[in-house]
């Protein structure tokens, strides 16, 4: 109604970008989201760029990493960033991430035939390709989430299947904070800010309870060490703190 105004004349408007982003969160410590392949098949199963257009009337846009259009590392390093993987939607892309991960069997151990969930054998057991959401009651993000992707044909098509639970922000939140194995919800959809100087080492430190996703191994360990290699740039020195940032955040 605001920009009819300035249809109209007479009104002006600015646009801000925001040093933060809306994000799906992962659990990575345990069920079908500790494997990375999974966490990667969900984003080839959602349109993030007619996602974002639906959701924002065309004002807003799609970032590929834990960054803000506004921060002055963006804009710096806006070929490279341009460059990252954007894991444009591809159902065939989100298969064969699958099968290379080993998501092969049927509910009864034998190989899968093209129908129904998924399964993988993990400590012996199988597990189904079932990921729990938990989201906030009446948001518009989970709304649209449900229909782009959840209810989106592809997800059952390769053998997936993404349950979605509804309460209380805070409610969320508790679950958010969860970095027990035993939290019963592995996806979660939300909106962090970040502030300046852009800090992170603290979430990606293994172990520590402020690592909210818990991303394992490896991962967890590189993940960690470049952020923590930000920190430690000689203040002022922007050209050596553009290229950490961009190494972590091509890693992430």
């Amino acid at each position: 109604a605001g920009l009819d105004l300035v249809d109209e004349g007479g009104f002006g408007y600015i646009t801000m970008p925001r040093a933060g982003y809306g994000m799906i969160s992962f659990k990575c410590n345990q069920g079908p989201t500790q494997f990375t392949a999974v966490r990667q098949a969900i984003m080839h199963l959602l349109d993030r760029n007619a996602f974002a257009q639906t959701f924002t009337g065309g004002h807003g846009t799609v970032v590929n990493g834990p960054y803000g259009s506004s921060q002055w590392m963006v804009n710096e390093y806006a070929e490279e960033v341009a460059n990252l993987n954007s894991y444009s939607y591809s159902k065939d892309k989100a298969e064969e991430l699958l099968i290379a991960d080993g998501w092969t069997l049927a509910e009864d151990g034998s190989e899968y035939a093209g129908e129904g969930l998924r399964y993988k054998e993990v400590n012996g057991e199988l597990m189904p390709l079932e990921i729990q959401w938990f989201s906030s009651e009446n948001n518009s993000v989970s709304d649209l989430l449900l229909t782009s992707l959840v209810n989106n044909p592809d997800v059952e098509a390769v053998g997936m299947k993404i349950t979605q639970t509804v309460g209380t922000f805070n409610d969320l939140i508790t679950y958010y904070y969860d970095v027990t194995e035993e939290n019963p919800y592995q996806m979660l959809n939300l909106a962090s800010g970040f502030g300046n100087p852009y800090e992170v080492a603290y979430s990606f430190e293994p172990g520590s309870g402020s690592n909210l996703t818990q991303v394992q191994g490896e991962d967890g360990q590189e993940l960690y060490d470049l952020a923590v290699a930000m920190n430690q740039c000689e203040e002022g020195d922007d050209e050596a703190y553009g290229e950490a940032w961009l190494a972590f955040i091509t890693k992430w």
